[in-house]
């Protein structure tokens, strides 16, 4: 379930998680915020009754020079999937992935860029991003 105010986002955020797998029960609120320190999260919470996500995404204009922000939430929303799964698992002090710990990566740093984890959404932010676009042009 996709909880959003703004309806171009809502019916990306269901576009991206039909493509990608993501339950139907799913619980996700995606947020729409004008100058963010960040161009998006993805937050997993499990408050033992319903588990729920919180995607927040900076809503900037692609004329800027800045990456689209519909890009940014399919980045995102492959974060949801890796954490609905279980693959990413984020323990505070550090995340495991497929079980592997990894620790002490700052979010700039090369090592995060080139995490698995992050390696995967921003492979796949592309191709669920262009998709996204062909279909809301026919």
């Amino acid at each position: 379930m996709i909880i959003c105010d703004n309806e171009q986002f809502k019916e990306a955020a269901e576009f991206y998680a039909t493509k990608l797998g993501i339950a139907d029960s799913t619980i996700i609120a995606v947020g729409v915020y004008p100058e963010m320190p960040v161009a998006g999260y993805c937050e997993y919470h499990d408050d033992d009754v319903y588990p729920y996500f919180i995607v927040g995404i900076e809503d900037n204009d692609p004329e800027s020079g800045e990456e689209d922000p519909l890009a940014v939430l399919a980045h995102e929303m492959v974060h949801v999937k890796q954490y609905a799964t279980g693959v990413l698992v984020d323990h505070g002090k550090y995340c495991s992935w497929h079980g592997k710990k990894y620790e002490g990566y700052d979010a700039d740093s090369e090592e995060y860029f080139f995490s698995p984890w992050e390696v995967e959404a921003f492979g796949m932010q592309v191709g669920l991003y262009r998709m996204y676009c062909r279909s809301v042009e026919e």
